[in-house]
């Protein structure tokens, strides 16, 4: 199904690409690459970077810093400017009623985000900013169809689809970029609801690295159970051999 949306991806720093034919910029792919997160467009800069990679941590790490690239002025170098934190509180120490979440550091931010596991109607999660004085507000649906997740605003409306190629995540924004925000460089001067895109952009790339690191924490968890019950039935076959060896041994 096709949607007509606005993109929500801050401008990347490379001279915007035109269709020629409408007024848009063409949607962006992003890929994760050890703790790097750039386009895939060979020789652009790094947009974002984690003090850790995702997908090496598991259940015993708790923290992992999430940073932006920014360029300096009137030069071709940048800073990373910190943005969240991504976290998975201890069980009995936490008072968070999210597992994983990212917690804002920055004003630039739209706030602190939480992951929320779902199972119906399929398997999944929901992406909430948390709200200290009233309820949270579902920001992103994460739905998984045919082994990929697919990210869904909260009009219902696609935004990004999750895939892999060569071991490296890949996150492809499936909007589309209106021209004026794909030609502002400091995307933060831009006007209140252009802001308010960018920061949910930086939410739903920092909740994307954070749903990785969740499931990567998962798969250990499965590969620690699958490894105890292997050498559970490795124990009791040995057990079963010898009952049946001591009563051959011990017979008549």
């Amino acid at each position: 199904m096709e949607e007509n949306m606005e993109q929500t991806e801050p401008p990347s720093y490379e001279t915007p690409k035109y269709d020629g034919v409408s007024d848009v910029f063409q949607p962006v792919i992003l890929l994760l690459s050890g703790c790097l997160v750039q386009s895939e467009s060979a020789g652009l800069p790094v947009l974002y970077e984690l003090d850790r990679d995702v997908n090496l941590m598991g259940q015993v790490t708790r923290k992992a810093v999430f940073s932006r690239h920014e360029p300096r002025p009137n030069n071709n170098t940048s800073y990373q400017r910190h943005i969240y934190d991504l976290e998975c509180p201890h069980a009995i120490t936490s008072t968070s009623r999210y597992t994983y979440l990212i917690t804002s550091v920055s004003r630039k931010a739209l706030g602190s985000v939480g992951l929320k596991k779902t199972s119906v109607p399929r398997p999944g999660f929901k992406v909430m900013r948390i709200n200290r004085s009233d309820e949270d507000e579902e920001l992103f649906e994460i739905s998984k169809k045919d082994g990929r997740y697919e990210w869904w605003d909260n009009e219902a409306k696609r935004i990004a689809i999750e895939d892999s190629a060569n071991g490296q995540a890949k996150l492809i924004i499936t909007t589309a970029l209106p021209r004026q925000l794909a030609d502002v460089r400091n995307f933060w001067v831009a006007s209140r609801r252009w802001a308010r895109l960018c920061r949910l952009q930086l939410a739903l790339v920092a909740t994307w690295c954070l749903r990785i690191w969740h499931d990567a924490a998962a798969n250990e968890d499965k590969s620690i159970l699958g490894g105890l019950k292997k050498k559970l039935e490795i124990r009791n076959s040995q057990r079963s051999s010898w009952s049946v060896l001591g009563g051959v041994l011990g017979g008549p």
